[in-house]
């Protein structure tokens, strides 16, 4: 055989090898297994440049790095290269993940506040897709509204000059707009702020031209207007341009929510038993604790849920400071299915796609979450036998505040991207 039929035939191998591998770590992807598909990754030398781009791309999105997200998956979708005959250019990208990647790209811009440069990619999504997709079309045009509107708001910025400890009351921690004194919740499973028409006039925020959809906690939606708080004030620290999504009093279900855009600008908060929360001024790396992850709409939390503390592979669950109640997915229940014996003995009533839906489940028994080192033991919390929508359907699980305020303080890290408690 000659040398370069043997040279084709090892290329031909390289790539089909190549795209095996992609394949394997999309599926990762899709299922959302983000730690396997990091762990897989550092271990796939075969695939071609700009696959490896787009899993690193979309690793850093979901581990809140925006700016590297966006580099890694511009990279992705713009190399190009020379086919066996060297007479065109193309990609190792299949079209899915070129449309995936647009979508992250633009995802990554929203919450760098680049809103313009999220309106642009969006109506490239249209303009590439939309002909032939309908539900692609109507997705882009739904997202690319909202961020136009947005579009001539200034990015986000925050200063921090120190540590402080903040007191909780029934409306939530103290802040400043101007010299007025407020209160809001801080809530990571909201995925953008909100407060009602009442508090908007208040605080003295306008509402800008415009209106989107936006689901209310029965999941039913209902318009709301953007707006910006020009510089608002948490214990020592400063943010300025915050943008709020102002809903009608009928729907506001507390008068005033900051969610996870002002909690991940805040950097490192430390939860404590009596309600009060510290906001330090620099993030302090630790090798313990349980991993976090950004989700579509919501703070992600890696927990193993096997009885030894090193059995079984990690799961993700929603992590939800505003959320009252855990609860554990059908996800859960699947994997788990030999400790449920019997007809479930109960019914959760939980909020789903149709609004309030009961759904048949089993009470949690000594059911063992490791959060890093430490094992909890649920008891009470559902166990969902069936879908009951919301991002958490996704995952095994949401960890509310009953877990979360049996620790005398916890730490959301989100520069590390860690998880720590106290006991």
């Amino acid at each position: 055989m000659s040398q370069s039929r043997l040279a084709l035939l090892l290329v031909c191998g390289a790539l089909t090898l190549g795209a095996q591998t992609g394949a394997a770590l999309d599926e990762l992807l899709q299922a959302r297994r983000y730690e396997e598909l990091a762990a897989k990754l550092t271990q796939s030398g075969e695939l071609a440049p700009e696959q490896r781009k787009y899993f690193e791309g979309a690793l850093a999105l979901r581990q809140n790095r925006l700016d590297a997200a966006e580099r890694a998956l511009v990279e992705a979708v713009n190399t190009r290269n020379p086919d066996l005959a060297g007479q065109k250019r193309q990609t190792a990208l299949t079209s899915p993940q070129v449309l995936n990647s647009m979508y992250m790209i633009a995802t990554a811009l929203i919450k760098l506040h680049q809103y313009s440069r999220a309106a642009y990619h969006y109506d490239m999504i249209d303009k590439i897709w939309g002909d032939n997709n309908p539900d692609i079309r109507a997705s882009a045009r739904e997202l690319g509204h909202t961020v136009a509107l947005l579009k001539d708001v200034p990015r986000q910025t925050i200063s921090i000059s120190g540590e402080a400890t903040l007191a909780m009351s029934a409306e939530g921690y103290p802040i400043r707009i101007g010299e007025q004194k407020f209160q809001a919740i801080l809530d990571t499973g909201a995925s953008y702020s909100m407060i009602s028409e009442t508090t908007a006039k208040a605080w003295g925020v306008t509402p800008m031209a415009g209106t989107i959809s936006v689901a209310g906690f029965s999941a039913k939606k209902f318009p709301a207007m953007p707006g910006v708080i020009p510089e608002l004030r948490i214990g020592t620290a400063t943010l300025h341009n915050v943008v709020v999504m102002i809903s009608p009093d009928k729907e506001a279900i507390v008068k005033a929510v900051l969610g996870y855009p002002v909690i991940a600008a805040l950097g490192r908060l430390t939860f404590h038993q009596d309600g009060s929360l510290t906001i330090g001024a620099k993030s302090e790396g630790a090798a313990g604790g349980a991993p976090l992850w950004v989700g579509d709409q919501s703070l992600l939390i890696s927990l193993r849920t096997d009885a030894a503390p090193d059995g079984g592979s990690p799961r993700l669950f929603t992590l939800d400071t505003g959320a009252h109640n855990t609860f554990l997915t059908d996800n859960y229940l699947k994997e788990h299915r030999k400790d449920f014996s019997g007809e479930p003995d109960s019914m959760a009533l939980l909020f789903g796609g149709g609004g309030l839906r009961p759904i048949p489940a089993y009470k949690a028994a000594k059911l063992p979450l490791w959060f890093g080192s430490t094992l909890v033991l649920l008891n009470g919390p559902h166990v969902l036998s069936a879908t009951q929508g919301g991002e958490a359907q996704n995952y095994f699980g949401q960890i509310g505040i009953d877990v979360l305020g049996t620790f005398s303080s916890y730490t959301l890290d989100l520069v590390q991207m860690r998880f720590s408690i106290s006991k």
